[in-house]
């Protein structure tokens, strides 16, 4: 990584990297980060982020949660195993979560990159060729998500686990233990596959949508 590039450990290290218009890498393994990729590597055109409530996306599909719940209206959880046996060709996305909403909703108006462990090696890349890139581990409830934390480190030292390695080490975390009790072990597998895609979704500056970008 380029010595420029830094590991963002608190919501005040993240604004003041939008205020400096710094690139950001956004990581949230369960699940939003790796949604988008999904939806992505399934055929979407752009995936839309908003926080707020309202009635837009006519037309797009609807993928949101609340507290690892399927929001009412919306035509998808926030799951990423079930959005990879769906045709999403030609289709745009709308996205609402409830942890990464907030923290992209905050960053939008530099540069902000989507990255997962499924396109793990694309995040690799990126940081080594990518002048004063910032790494955003997202928070769950204010405080950082052991399995982001761990993709952070990954991307950091170009070192990959095992996958039943990183397995069980995500499997133990907060996030983890949440989706297990609803039910929704299947993403947990599914969001620890490594490389499955070389993609990088990319919202510009002042968007409020991804779309994909060039990995090399």
């Amino acid at each position: 990584m380029k010595e420029n590039s830094r590991i963002l450990w608190d919501e005040a290290g993240l604004e003041a990297a939008v205020a400096e218009e710094r690139p950001i890498l956004m990581i949230d393994i369960l699940r939003a980060t790796t949604t988008i990729v999904t939806a992505f590597a399934m055929g979407a055109t752009a995936v839309s982020v908003v926080d707020e409530d309202l009635d837009t996306g006519e037309g797009m599909i609807r993928i949101g949660e609340k507290e690892g719940i399927k929001l009412e209206g919306f035509d998808y959880d926030n799951s990423p195993s079930t959005i990879s046996s769906i045709d999403l060709s030609g289709k745009e996305v709308l996205l609402k979560t409830t942890n990464f909403s907030k923290a992209y909703v905050k960053a939008k108006r530099t540069r902000v990159y989507a990255g997962s462990f499924l396109n793990l090696s694309a995040c690799i890349k990126l940081v080594s060729s990518t002048d004063s890139l910032e790494i955003y581990p997202c928070r769950r409830r204010g405080r950082i998500a052991l399995e982001d934390l761990f993709a952070a480190l990954i991307i950091v030292s170009g070192e990959v686990p095992a996958v039943d390695v990183l397995f069980e080490l995500v499997e133990g975390g907060a996030s983890a233990k949440n989706l297990i009790s609803l039910g929704k072990a299947d993403d947990i597998e599914f969001a620890c596959r490594i490389d499955q895609f070389d993609i990088l979704p990319v919202s510009e500056p002042g968007g409020s949508y991804f779309r994909l970008g060039s990995v090399g």
